[in-house]
């Protein structure tokens, strides 16, 4: 399980201005810390049924991170969420499924989230 993280920056504003800043490797700590939390126990679920599992935190692009981790593990499927957004939605928003389905090498299994549920990212 792969939980990529795009925080390579956050925006500063002051007054009408804004401008994007690096994290600090002491900000990014506890944000990793949380995703391993998340990824662990989530995989102690699939572990329990017999899955195999291995987690990882990458901070980039996500699809991009997901495609090279399935790569380096050399995966037969991928597995993803989607929140099963269309138009303007979509396209304000993005789709990481949709970017791993077109550029990625391997099978893409998409599971849409139920509406209302919690997840990491929200």
């Amino acid at each position: 399980m792969i939980v990529p993280l795009v925080l390579s920056t956050h925006w500063v504003v002051a007054a009408e201005a804004s401008v994007p800043v690096p994290y600090a490797e002491q900000e990014l700590r506890p944000i990793k810390q949380k995703a391993q939390e998340y990824l662990e126990n989530t995989g102690a679920s699939l572990r329990s049924k017999g899955a195999i599992v291995k987690t990882k935190v990458s901070i980039g692009r996500p699809a991009e991170e997901i495609i090279k981790a399935a790569d380096e593990i050399n995966a037969d499927l991928i597995a993803m969420s989607t929140h099963g957004r269309s138009g303007v939605s979509r396209w304000a928003v993005g789709s990481v499924t949709d970017k791993v389905l077109r550029a990625g090498k391997i099978p893409v299994l998409a599971v849409r989230v139920p509406k209302g549920s919690e997840s990491m990212a929200t």
